[in-house]
């Protein structure tokens, strides 16, 4: 495999586990948890820790081309989110909303 290649890949899952060690994982010592408390929004949200990990990771695989490490950025920020969507479990959204439950009742008569 090329070195890019491999140097990519590293990227990619390094940022993934980045974003899940400050925006979900409690960490050594709490460290992460704390962080997370104190409301700094850069590490209590998964995709800005990613979008943010991958612009150090992109300057690692490709250097200093500009144009390069633009592309390879939002590469790799776009990898560590499809990973964790591969990854992470589905969940349910619960409709408490009248409005949409009306549509729902009036769907179910017109098909009767």
């Amino acid at each position: 495999m090329d070195a890019v290649w491999l140097r990519f890949l590293m990227a990619v899952f390094a940022t993934w586990r980045l974003g899940q060690l400050f925006a979900r994982d409690d960490g050594p010592w709490m460290v992460f948890r704390s962080l997370r408390r104190s409301g700094l929004m850069l590490v209590s949200c998964f995709y800005c820790v990613t979008v943010w990990g991958a612009a150090l990771m992109a300057a690692y695989v490709v250097g200093l081309r500009l144009w390069d490490w633009a592309v390879c950025w939002l590469a790799i920020a776009g990898a560590a989110a499809l990973l964790d969507r591969a990854t992470s479990p589905p969940f349910e959204v619960e409709v408490e909303d009248e409005l949409l439950r009306e549509e729902r009742r009036d769907a179910e008569h017109h098909h009767a």
